[in-house]
């Protein structure tokens, strides 16, 4: 006696497998992709809807209305030029000239001009100062400002020019100094070191 084959069920459980998990999947997400595209159309008809009717009211709204009749009628009939009605002013007594002068007497009277006064502080003298002790015998008490400004022993205070302050800046104190007048118009003195063998144009700005 021969034993049942189970070949067929092998086959029909393999079927139902490959349905289960092959072809059900496939129905499924061609069933999802239509229903989209049926989504998509229908929000696509809805927005041409809607602008087509926003644009049939967009030309209600600007369409003119025709003229009424009864306006037409008015203005086909003549014009008849309006007489005049005004009636001249009465006099009241009160002229024009005595209208001006009440308004005349009310402007206030202009105020008197003010002259600037003018200032009585006398202005220093440009021309610089004099100094009587040029010679030898004097020597150096401070250097200060960089080398812009030197004491001598005497209390007399000089100014020197921007190109020398370079030499002056490295002058000490208590070095012998020769004070000689100068031919330029800004620092008229010259102090020569006589420790250094440098000179430099000077001002007096300050005696002693």
């Amino acid at each position: 006696m021969k034993r049942p084959s189970f070949q067929w069920l092998g086959w029909y459980l393999s079927i139902a497998l490959l349905s289960g998990f092959v072809v059900k999947p496939m129905v499924d997400a061609k069933y999802r992709r239509e229903e989209s595209e049926r989504q998509a159309a229908a929000m696509v008809s809805g927005v041409n809807a809607a602008l087509a009717n926003s644009a049939e009211a967009a030309r209600q709204t600007t369409r003119l209305e025709p003229f009424p009749a009864k306006l037409r009628e008015i203005d086909k009939r003549p014009r008849v030029a309006q007489r005049e009605t005004s009636t001249p002013p009465k006099a009241t007594g009160v002229t024009p000239t005595d209208t001006g002068r009440a308004i005349a007497a009310q402007i206030p009277p202009p105020s008197p001009s003010i002259e600037p006064r003018r200032s009585t502080i006398a202005r220093p003298s440009s021309s610089p100062l004099l100094y009587t002790a040029t010679g030898s015998g004097h020597w150096i008490e401070e250097v200060s400002s960089s080398g812009r400004f030197i004491k001598l022993e005497d209390g007399s205070l000089w100014e020197i020019s921007d190109l020398d302050q370079v030499d002056t800046n490295l002058w000490l104190a208590v070095s012998n100094i020769i004070v000689l007048e100068n031919d330029h118009p800004l620092y008229p003195y010259k102090l020569v070191n006589t420790s250094d063998g440098e000179t430099a144009e000077a001002k007096l700005i300050s005696e002693g």
